[in-house]
């Protein structure tokens, strides 16, 4: 034999066996040690993950092997998707990413390599357009709080995410039915002659101008909106105006709309209910060319809404068509639109008597059979994205929005000292509404020593328009107990809003218009394993004008404004984050609003403490957020107490508490969501208004509990049924506090069955609203309350081909 011979699975050398796999290792490490000796240094790996349309995926679990030696080491994405790792030796490395709601992706890479781009593939396509079995409540990363996606134990503020399953499994259709899922989010309403989709978040009612946002770009909210064509919604609590510009300091919605899919899906979908509810709904995605670089998806949905007041009816027609097209890698431009009209009986609700809503069924109506309010919002944008490389980009987008709103009616106004007589006017007024919105954006990732940075650089410019034009005249007024419509026609409105002559009548012929051109810097950095930090800021130039044609008056004001942000978050491990965050917003005064020497008001300021506790478990299955905050708005308008026929600016309002929001998948398919919010929302100094009021509908406490078990295997694989309570305090329907909306709780259910086949699935849903049949009023204004959805039965029939 000679010295070096193989035995069967031995090798024997001048004497000695050794086993195969004992010598394979030894081999093994020789050549690896040989690769080690060979560098004068060490190389790395660096790349960004994204998903099939180009948008980065933070927070993505990058794991990385060595073939031979089986050395391993792991790293997370960052806010804008990029990894890097160091202090490797070259070689044949096996890279695995691993994100929630992706296939896991694995390949093999030889390094040094740099600039990688990794395209992460759904679990299932058509998770989108209808739900599987076990598919949670939980997002890990958002948008609004960055305005790049980033992970949510990251950034220094409470951030929501209501996911499109829950949308889908309670038969959501308004955003007024989804944002109340979250804590301290409560249902209020500024005076429009219909029940929309406004809300106040931590006690402070947010601005239908400002404070409702689209794909991150803002557009007004109207009493009409659909839910078509939305993917989730994000709830961003605190000031925002750092991100955004003038806004409320309560917080800001952002509705994320749905994406173009690279594969064929259609969905079909028709809800029948009591009331007279209607509603057939459609979404069709998928490509365009087979090289899938161009892809399209379409929503639309019609809706005859339920019926539960006298003379109460409405309906909409809606569309939202959007285009990606991605012709390289790099590159991807996105088109969208939206198409809303609808009309609605216009209706002020239930009157008020004493402290508290009359004694009258909740579908008692205080207005004329002719009474309607029409809604016809219009919005197409568009956003271009670039990758200079797999750390830098930019973001160009743009916005227009035409929309419009028309009231004919006879409304109630007052009630009389005895509360028995309720005063009505007459109106016919058209509110016409434009804007345009243009951001650019730059995001970068580096490194200064051990300190990595995710900077934002951006520049917007807008311009918004609206006016009002109309008459009012005096109605005859009505019994609150027992109102006798049909003492004006329709005819007899339109004689006497066209004679100036006529009891009461005023007419109004405005337009506001404001224009902002604005920079902002954002810098969210990696401060080693356990430290992150967000620190930011916001420049702003505001004019404004007010015409009134009529009077023949004109004002004009131009605002700068600061706002700063900062945030520190801590990381005590990987599931858990506490942080500390102060942030600033402003809201500017109109410019016909000024004090007795004829000064313009300034901006009003709101500022933000929060500290909080985020965590979220390794298999994202457990998500819970506990915050507190202290916000303070100063600036508020009050009447001057030395000559009540103007006004100074020395008011004051505050809103202090903590909100709870905690999700988790207990089993598979089975899903909870628990809310809980307190919030002291009052008057802090005022010239008018008793210091310790509450604000206006603003409960001191909100909370519900949803939650559907979807069985998830054997022969009732696809049955799934659950059902929630959604539930407020008492709160006030004016600063005065001079009546309470009293408080509730609502509950809910679903019962629904999916089958899925090859190429179509079949979904039925059953759905109770309200199912206790309770009365209940949503909000107040004036001297008027709405009441809530009675008992309601909605069924649901959606097939799926894909």
């Amino acid at each position: 034999m000679n010295a070096f011979g193989h035995q069967g699975e031995f090798i024997v050398f001048s004497g000695y066996s050794f086993s195969t796999g004992y010598v394979w290792r030894v081999l093994s490490f020789l050549l690896f040690l040989s690769g080690v000796l060979a560098q004068s240094g060490t190389v790395g790996i660096s790349g960004k993950v994204m998903d099939g349309a180009g948008q980065p995926i933070p927070d993505s679990v990058i794991e990385v092997k060595h073939v031979l030696s089986a050395s391993a080491y792991s790293v997370r994405t960052g806010v804008n998707g990029n990894f890097v790792l160091d202090s490797l030796v070259a070689g044949e490395y096996q890279l695995k990413i691993l994100q929630s709601g992706f296939a896991p992706h694995v390949q093999t890479v030889q390094v040094p390599v740099n600039d990688l781009e990794i395209r992460l593939v759904p679990e299932a396509l058509r998770q989108s357009v209808t739900v599987s079995a076990g598919s949670g409540y939980i997002q890990t990363t958002a948008s609004a709080g960055t305005r790049i996606p980033a992970s949510l134990m990251d950034v220094p503020q409470s951030i929501q995410v209501v996911a499109r399953n829950i949308i889908d499994q309670r038969l959501d259709f308004q955003l007024a039915d989804t944002a109340r899922t979250v804590s301290g989010v409560s249902r209020t309403n500024t005076g429009s002659g219909y029940l929309g989709n406004e809300f106040s978040i931590r006690g402070f009612t947010l601005n239908t101008a400002n404070s409702y946002l689209r794909d991150g770009m803002k557009f007004g909210i109207y009493s009409f909106s659909d839910l078509a064509s939305v993917e989730e919604v994000e709830v961003l609590k605190g000031p925002a105006s750092v991100l955004y510009g003038a806004s409320e300091p309560g917080g800001v919605i952002n509705l994320v709309t749905k994406k173009p899919l690279e594969d064929q899906v259609i969905s079909l979908q028709f809800t029948g209910g009591n009331g007279d509810f209607r509603r057939p709904e459609f979404d069709a995605s998928g490509p365009l060319l087979k090289n899938r670089t161009l892809l399209y998806r379409v929503s639309g949905s019609y809706q005859q809404d339920f019926r539960f007041r006298d003379y109460g009816k409405g309906s909409h027609y809606f569309l939202s068509p959007s285009i990606t097209w991605r012709p390289v890698d790099k590159m991807i431009l996105n088109v969208s639109g939206e198409y809303l009209n609808g009309q609605a009986t216009s209706d002020f609700g239930i009157p008020v008597l004493g402290s508290r809503p009359a004694p009258v069924p909740v579908s008692r109506f205080y207005g004329e059979s002719f009474n309607i309010a029409q809604a016809w919002p219009r919005f197409l944008t568009y956003s271009f994205h670039y990758n200079f490389s797999s750390r830098w980009s930019i973001d160009n987008r743009y916005s227009y929005w035409s929309a419009g709103s028309n009231y004919f009616e006879a409304y109630p106004t007052g009630v009389s000292a005895d509360g028995r007589t309720v005063s009505r006017l007459l109106d016919s007024y058209r509110f016409p509404e434009k804007s345009k919105y243009s951001q650019t954006e730059i995001v970068g990732a580096f490194n200064t020593g051990p300190i990595q940075h995710t900077i934002l650089l951006g520049f917007e410019a807008g311009w918004r328009s609206g006016g009002t034009f109309g008459q009012i005249a005096n109605a005859p007024s009505v019994d609150s107990l027992n109102p006798v419509t049909g003492l004006v026609t329709r005819e007899d409105a339109f004689r006497i809003l066209a004679n100036p002559l006529s009891p009461g009548y005023a007419d109004n012929h405005s337009v506001n218009s404001v224009r902002n051109q604005s920079g902002y810097i954002q810098d969210l950095m990696t401060l080693g394993k356990r430290w992150k930090a967000l620190v930011g800021g916001r420049f702003e130039n505001y004019p404004q004008e007010s015409r009134n044609y009529l009077t023949h008056t004109y004002f004009q004001n131009a605002d700068l404004a600061s706002s700063p942000r900062a945030g520190l978050v801590f990381q005590p491990s990987q599931t858990t984050s506490i942080y500390f965050s102060y942030v600033r917003s402003f809201m500017p005064a109109s410019p016909s609003s000024r004090n007795i020497l004829g000064i313009p008001f300034k901006p009003q300021h709101g500022v933000q403490y929060e500290s909080g506790v985020k965590y979220t478990s390794r298999n994202r299955r457990t998500s819970a957020t506990l915050a507190a905050f202290w916000i303070t708005k100063d600036n508020v308008i009050t009447p001057d107490p030395l000559n009540p026929l103007f006004n100074v600016q020395s008011g004051e309002q505050r809103s202090k508490g903590f909100d709870f929001d905690f999700m988790k998948q207990i089993a598979d398919g089975w899903n909870v969501w628990f809310a809980y919010g307190f919030a002291q929302a009052q008057v802090t100094s005022d010239n008018s208004v008793p210091v310790g009021n509450m604000l206006l509908n603003a409960p001191r406490h909100t909370g519900n509990i949803w939650s559907v078990y979807e069985i998830p295997r054997g022969r009732l694989r696809g049955l799934g049924f659950g059902g929630g309570i959604y539930s407020s305090s008492f709160k006030y329907g004016t600063l005065q506090n001079n009546y309470l909306v009293p408080g509730y709780a609502r509950v809910d259910t679903s019962t629904f069955y999916t089958i899925r086949g090859d190429k179509v699935d079949w979904k039925l849903s059953l759905n109770l609203k309200n199912a206790l049949d309770r009365s209940y009023y949503e909000a107040g204004r004036g001297a008027f309350v709405r009441p809530g959805l009675p008992f309601a039965v909605y069924s649901s029939v959606k097939m799926t081909w894909h």
